[in-house]
């Protein structure tokens, strides 16, 4: 139930990860060589726990891990520019991720209904805080923005009744 893959995959590799590993607890694609993962790859993997992404990820893709309910462990590559939509979306046992200092976007409800997410910090050169992005993530207690952040959506933070502070 654990895999660890690496360097590049085609259409059908794609295909058996999102359609033929239901079991799938654990997996590292830290040698794969990709910029972009395909959208909603790891859709309702509800026994995934742990994935390291790969080391060349530009962009996570939307949706990549959304359902993913047992999902705890997260590793983002340096490399990485874009969180997409949705992609870690309904991850209710998350409680911690490090978000790459070399992030600049965050998509709209990147976090939704991380409800075990305790903190965030929010990379400098991002600017913008979209809508829904810390939708319903009920256990964050503190979230950190950079100084120049110019826009925080509507619902961004909604009923993140446990915030008690958002440093600038």
């Amino acid at each position: 139930n654990e895999i660890t893959i690496s360097g590049p995959l085609n259409d059908d590799d794609y295909y058996q990860l999102k359609e033929r590993m239901p079991n799938l607890t654990a997996i590292n694609m830290q040698n794969v060589s990709v910029t972009t993962l395909p959208n909603s790859l790891f859709y309702n993997k509800q026994k995934l726990t742990s994935a390291v992404l790969p080391s060349t990820l530009i962009n996570t893709g939307t949706y990549t891990f959304e359902n993913c309910s047992s999902l705890t462990d997260v590793t983002l590559p340096e490399s990485l520019t874009t969180i997409g939509n949705g992609a870690f979306q309904y991850c209710e046992k998350l409680q911690n991720i490090t978000i790459p200092q070399t992030v600049t976007t965050i998509g709209s409800s990147a976090f939704y209904y991380c409800s075990a997410l305790k903190t965030v910090t929010v990379p400098e050169n991002v600017k913008t805080i979209n809508s829904n992005t810390f939708y319903n993530c009920t256990a964050l207690q503190a979230a950190s923005l950079p100084q120049n952040i110019t826009t925080i959506g509507s619902g961004a933070f909604y009923n993140c009744k446990s915030l008690a502070a958002i440093e600038l």
